[in-house]
This record gives structure tokens, C-alpha cells and sequence, in this order.
């Protein structure tokens, strides 16, 4: 996977969580970023916004971690 896209996810998840970059790694739990449906769907928006893939908020559920959602968005990035 290119790592330009995972930086840039990285980024997207500290600006978003209001989070320092380098707390954030491939072992950081989604749960610390979407606790919730509001902020699931919060999420979902700007990873369609950023990547401009389709990715709904179903398909944020089921992820445990930072690296579940890196490889989701690589998946549909390269479909």
C-alpha cells in the first residue's frame, strides 16, 4: 500500500480526533475514533471526501483497528 495513503489517513484521523499524528499507528483502536454513530458517520464522510471511495458507515463497524481501516481503504482504492 502506497504510504502517501497511509500518512495522509493518519492525518486525517488526527485533525479529526484532535490527536497528535504520532499517537496514532497502525495498533490505534477505531473506537477512539468513532465511539459512536454520530461520529462514525462524521468519519465515513471525510474518508469519502479525502479518498473519494465508497465507504459507508456500515463498513466503519466492524473495524477494530487504525490498520483494519488502512487496509478497507486501500481495498477500495484499488477497485
Amino acid at each position: 500500500m502506497p504510504l502517501a495513503m497511509e500518512e495522509k489517513l493518519f492525518m486525517l484521523l488526527s485533525d479529526y480526533a484532535k490527536v497528535p499524528r504520532e499517537k496514532i499507528s497502525v495498533h490505534s483502536r477505531m473506537q477512539d475514533f468513532a465511539e459512536d454513530s454520530l461520529a462514525i458517520t462524521e468519519l465515513s464522510f471525510k474518508l469519502r471526501k479525502a479518498f473519494e471511495v465508497p465507504i459507508a458507515d456500515e463498513d466503519l463497524d466492524p473495524l477494530e483497528t487504525v490498520g483494519e481501516l488502512i487496509e478497507l481503504v486501500d481495498t477500495r482504492l484499488a477497485s
